[in-house]
């Protein structure tokens, strides 16, 4: 099965690519099909019309600073 998250009439949206076409599913990102597997909701639209969003919403980015000590005897 191949996830998508795509963006419709302002919302962000959960679907699985059928060849050419995208069958919308509950949910807003591939995260929620982790949790169950979704329901289809809707009729399919065209791949080729839709603006895919990234995967998954992450609720916060951690950076690592790998090279903070080299950074640091810089100042």
């Amino acid at each position: 099965m191949r996830l998508c998250t795509f963006r419709d009439a302002g919302r962000t949206r959960l679907g699985r690519v059928d060849g050419d076409v995208v069958q919308p599913l509950d949910g807003h990102d591939v995260a929620d099909a982790f949790a169950a597997i979704p329901e289809p909701a809707g009729a399919p639209l065209p791949l080729a019309g839709l603006e895919l969003a990234p995967p998954l919403r992450p609720g916060k980015l951690l950076g690592v600073g790998w090279n903070y000590s080299d950074h640091a005897q810089e100042m």
